[in-house]
């Protein structure tokens, strides 16, 4: 529940403001890796999901709509590892447009500081 409590929270950080990414980013993070051991796994995914997941022999993919939570602990699962790569592909889309916000602040800041002749 605080998963999904941190990523509404992101959301609207967001929203209020454009530059403040980085709760953004780490709210996609958390939805990027899969993990399965017979120690732990791990898979989040909130809105869509579109994954790639290894299981030794079989490569599988799935997408999902909606909101998806499982952490296991102790769960004598296989050995697996996957991603999803529609978070994948928000993160590096977030990771360009932060630097264009950067970029975009710089020149800015070069305006103000530049005398009017």
């Amino acid at each position: 529940m605080l998963i999904y409590t941190y990523h509404i929270y992101a959301g609207m950080a967001l929203v209020d403001n454009e530059e403040k990414t980085t709760p953004a980013l780490l709210a996609l993070l958390l939805q990027v890796p899969i993990i399965s051991s017979p120690v732990l796994f791990y898979k989040v995914s909130t809105g869509f999901a579109a994954s790639a997941y290894f299981e030794s022999p079989r490569l599988t993919g799935y997408w999902n709509i909606g909101s998806e939570y499982q952490v296991h602990l102790l769960p004598s699962f296989n050995f697996g590892i996957g991603i999803n790569i529609f978070a994948l592909i928000l993160v590096i889309l977030l990771l360009k447009a932060r630097k264009g916000f950067k970029s975009t602040q710089d020149q800015a800041k070069e305006l103000r500081a530049e005398p009017i002749a």
